[in-house]
C-alpha cells in the first residue's frame, strides 16, 4: 500500500501542475476574445445645405452652384465619393472617386433641372448611394446688360473723376 501511495503522489502533483499551467496560460490571454471585425457599409450621404449646397428640389439656383454633402462610416473607415451629376434622372458619374465633400459642376445652363447623387465607398469595398437630388438653375433674363461706355472728361485741369452707375432689374 505504501508503494501505491508513492506512485499516486507524483501523478497527483503532475495533474495539479498541469492545471496550474493551463490556468496561467489561459489567464495571460485577452480578457474577451474578439471575433473578427465585420465591415459595415457607410451611412447614406446627406445634402449639406449649411455648407451652401442647394436643397433637394430648389429653384432659381445660381449658375455657380456648389454641391456639398456629409457622410460617415460606422467603422470609421476612410471614405471616397463618386459624384453622379447631369440632366438625366439617373445621372452618370462625372469622374473618378474623390475624398472631398464637395463638387462644383461646370457649364450649368439657365432654366435647367439638374440631378445628382453621391456614392460613398469605404476601403472594405462597401458602398452606399444617396437618394437622387435635384435643383433648377435660375431662368435666363430677357434684359441685356451692357458695359458702360468709356468716360469722357476735360483734356486739361482736374484729372480725377468718380464714376458710378446703377443697374436695375439685374439678377
Amino acid at each position: 500500500m505504501n508503494r501505491l501511495r508513492n506512485n499516486f503522489m507524483p501523478s497527483g502533483m503532475l495533474v495539479l501542475a498541469l492545471l496550474l499551467m493551463t490556468f496561467a496560460l489561459v489567464s495571460c490571454g485577452e480578457d474577451d476574445p474578439v471575433a473578427p471585425a465585420t465591415n459595415q457599409a457607410p451611412a447614406s450621404p446627406l445634402i449639406d445645405t449649411d455648407a451652401g449646397s442647394p436643397d433637394d428640389g430648389a429653384l432659381d439656383i445660381a449658375l455657380g452652384a456648389q454641391l456639398h454633402w456629409t457622410c460617415s462610416d460606422p467603422d470609421d473607415d476612410p471614405l471616397t465619393y463618386t459624384v453622379h451629376f447631369g440632366t438625366a434622372t439617373a445621372p452618370p458619374a462625372v469622374g473618378p472617386a474623390q475624398d472631398t465633400y464637395s463638387y462644383t459642376p461646370a457649364g450649368l445652363v439657365n432654366g435647367t433641372t439638374y440631378y445628382w447623387r453621391i456614392v460613398a465607398a469605404d476601403d472594405g469595398d462597401m458602398a452606399t448611394s444617396s437618394a437622387v437630388w435635384s435643383f433648377t438653375t435660375v431662368a435666363a433674363t430677357s434684359e441685356t446688360v451692357s458695359a458702360p461706355g468709356a468716360p469722357t472728361g476735360p483734356a486739361a485741369g482736374e484729372t480725377t473723376a468718380s464714376l458710378s452707375y446703377t443697374a436695375t432689374g439685374a439678377t
